[in-house]
C-alpha cells in the first residue's frame, strides 16, 4: 500500500507563522536549489538522468530503505540494464576507451549499448 504524506519545514521557527504568500507559495520551487537533483542528458529516456553529485549521498541510504521495505514485504529485488543511446557514451569517452567490452544490441537500425 502507498500514502502520501505531506510536511513542511522552516529553517528558522519565526517563519514558520509567516503566511503562505510571505514564503513564496508556487515560487518557491523553480527557484530551490533542489530542483536541480536530476539532469537529463541527450541519448536517454525521460526516465534516465544524471543526479547532481551534492544528492548521490542519498542513493544509498534510499537503496538500502527500499531494500528493507522489499524483505519485509516478501518482495525480491530485480536490477535489470539500461538501453542506453551510443550518443552518449561517445561524448563521455567511453565509447572509444571501453567499447570490446560492452554488451551492445541493435534498435531501429542504432547501436545500444546496455548499462548495469
Amino acid at each position: 500500500m502507498l500514502q502520501r504524506i505531506y510536511g513542511t519545514a522552516w529553517a528558522l521557527e519565526r517563519t514558520q507563522s509567516l503566511p503562505a504568500s510571505n514564503r513564496g507559495g508556487r515560487k518557491a520551487g523553480p527557484s530551490a536549489d533542489w530542483r536541480q537533483l536530476i539532469f537529463p542528458f541527450p541519448g536517454g529516456g525521460p526516465w534516465h538522468g544524471v543526479l547532481a553529485s551534492r544528492w548521490l549521498d542519498t542513493v544509498p541510504i534510499a537503496g538500502k530503505l527500499i531494500r528493507e521495505m522489499l524483505l519485509e514485504n516478501d518482495y525480491q529485488e530485480v536490477f535489470t540494464p539500461q538501453m542506453l543511446d551510443r550518443s552518449l557514451w561517445e561524448r563521455s569517452g567511453h565509447w572509444e576507451k571501453f567499447r570490446d567490452h560492452m554488451f551492445t544490441t541493435h534498435v531501429d537500425d542504432r547501436t545500444t549499448p546496455l548499462s548495469l
